[in-house]
């Protein structure tokens, strides 16, 4: 075993092909998860991602050895990949329709997990490489699974409502905080949406349950005072 890692430690040809096959691999199996998901990146960015580390890692390795001394850094590649994986990464964050939940963070946090994982491979770090394939993919699979448990208990809705008056605003607004089972987290409202000369009101609501919530956006569709309403994305927290 030391002597199948020795040498893929010293750079060679067929050191170098194993490297970038296995960083290869890595970034498919990372990639699986997001592609499953319909994600912004998936098995061909995560793939190229993880190669591309891997080549620069190399190739900082290779202008050492070549050039060695002061001319060369092995590391300098290798810092300019994590520091640029950034780029593609703000490229997969986005907001959702209703502008209060923000998309794809898992994503872009994986994106460069997955590069610093072809620079372990690039450098010849296997054991450190392997761990963190295995660490992302446990992390990718299993925890939104724990998540979902942990966040089973509260659950939030976007709310959109028109009110004739702005009277009728403040009478929901006093409604809902009469309730002790029901938060407003975030509220924005508005005059005059689409030209009607109505007041819209924009509410993120905290339930402690689903059947609360069901109960509540029921008992508001049938309050006289609200002109129209509309729910929004619900999600967990």
């Amino acid at each position: 075993m030391e002597q199948i890692l020795d040498y893929i430690h010293n750079l060679s040809f067929g050191s170098m092909i194993i490297r970038l096959l296995i960083a290869s691999l890595a970034g498919l199996l990372i990639g699986m998860d997001r592609e499953k998901k319909s994600r912004a990146a998936g098995l061909k960015t995560h793939l190229l991602i993880c190669l591309g580390a891997c080549m620069a890692m190399m190739l900082g390795e290779y202008v050492m050895i070549t050039f060695g001394g002061a001319k060369a850094d092995i590391v300098r590649l290798g810092a300019q990949v994590i520091s640029g994986i950034s780029f593609i990464g703000a490229g997969t964050i986005m907001f959702s329709s209703d502008r209060v939940k923000v998309k794809g963070l898992t994503t872009a946090a994986g994106l460069w997990a997955c590069a610093c994982t072809g620079l372990a491979f690039g450098i010849g770090y296997f054991e450190a490489g392997i761990v963190a394939v295995v660490i992302i993919l446990i992390t990718q699979r299993a925890m939104p699974k724990i998540e979902k448990r942990i966040k089973r208990k509260e659950c939030r809705t976007v709310l959109y409502c028109e009110f004739k008056t702005y009277r009728d605003v403040v009478e929901l607004t006093n409604v809902i905080a009469k309730r002790k089972d029901v938060h407003i987290i975030n509220n924005s409202n508005k005059q005059d949406p689409g030209g009607e000369n109505k007041f819209a009101y924009m509410l993120t609501l905290a339930f402690p349950s689903q059947d609360v919530r069901d109960s509540f956006i029921e008992e508001v569709k049938n309050y006289p005072f609200v002109a129209f309403s509309e729910i929004g994305n619900d999600y967990a927290i």
